[in-house]
């Protein structure tokens, strides 16, 4: 099934490509710098509001600009041809390689992504040092989770197994007022806790949390949530793997170390893990 939705795509972007390539001709001999700025004119006056934050000629599709445009769900990829009368939105895929072009577009963005992380709005947390070699992680795994979200409960040993293979992770409190009322005062009594990750596993035991001390700054809960609408996370557990890799919902730890070890084999790159919408916290 997914192959065939996968060829399905493909065609309609061929299809779509043989109707416009005409209207393309003429914009051929125009100065690159002219065309873009025409492009990007005309798109942002069919599309009010519309915020592109690179645009550039396609490297495979002759005729065509490639877009990352922000949005409210996040980074996204985009295609126009010259005349900014056709906008393509979907992925484009390479039948020799079977690539998907615009995945790998989007992992490069959300790679960029982890420049606004900052240490200092999250709960790192790290296995103690030992004997064994960690392994090699220049960047920490980025965890939003929710201390009411039972999907985040269950995912809490998964968790763990990370910690234990050694992979630092940033806990990103990430609370859901419209599902979960009490879940941003948990949060900020968690925050404010001497012991966080004991506070938070403590909150996912359905223990009684207390009221935050008054005199604790409150939690960055404005910067976590402003760094999960760039990755386009809107639920929990979600998890954001160096690299760029976006998982969304409940997933094993074995199958988040499996691809964690392959990111180290350049001669097997990774394909993406197959997560669903179950499993997740969604408000």
């Amino acid at each position: 099934m997914h192959q065939t939705q996968s060829f399905v795509n493909v065609t309609r972007w061929m299809i779509v490509l043989l109707i416009i390539s005409p209207l393309s001709v003429a914009w051929a001999e125009s100065p690159a710098l002219d065309r873009k700025d025409y492009l990007q004119a005309a798109l942002r006056h069919a599309l009010p509001g519309l915020q592109i934050t690179h645009m550039s000629e396609h490297e495979v599709v002759p005729g065509w600009m490639q877009l990352d445009v922000k949005t409210q769900k996040g980074q996204k990829v985009v295609y126009a041809d010259l005349t900014g009368r056709y906008v393509l939105v979907g992925s484009i895929f390479d039948l020799n390689t079977g690539q998907n072009l615009t995945r790998e577009r989007l992992v490069k963005q959300r790679e960029k992504l982890f420049d606004a992380f900052e240490g200092s709005m999250a709960i790192m947390v790290q296995r103690d040092a030992s004997d064994t070699e960690p392994p090699s992680a220049p960047r920490p795994l980025l965890y939003f989770t929710d201390p009411d979200c039972p999907y985040c409960q269950q995912f809490q040993p998964e968790f763990q197994k990370l910690i234990d293979a050694g992979y630092p992770v940033a806990v990103l409190l990430f609370p859901s007022a419209r599902l979960h009322p009490d879940a941003p005062r948990k949060a900020a009594s968690i925050w404010c806790a001497g012991d966080q990750l004991a506070a938070l596993e403590s909150a996912f035991r359905r223990d009684e949390v207390a009221d935050p001390d008054a005199s604790c700054p409150a939690p960055p809960l404005k910067e976590v949530r402003e760094l999960a609408q760039a990755f386009g996370i809107t639920g929990t557990p979600s998890l954001v793997l160096p690299g760029g890799e976006v998982i969304r919902g409940f997933q094993r730890a074995e199958g988040i170390l499996t691809w964690l070890e392959r990111t180290n084999r350049p001669e097997h790159p990774p394909r993406s893990l197959p997560v669903s919408d179950e499993g997740r916290n969604t408000p």
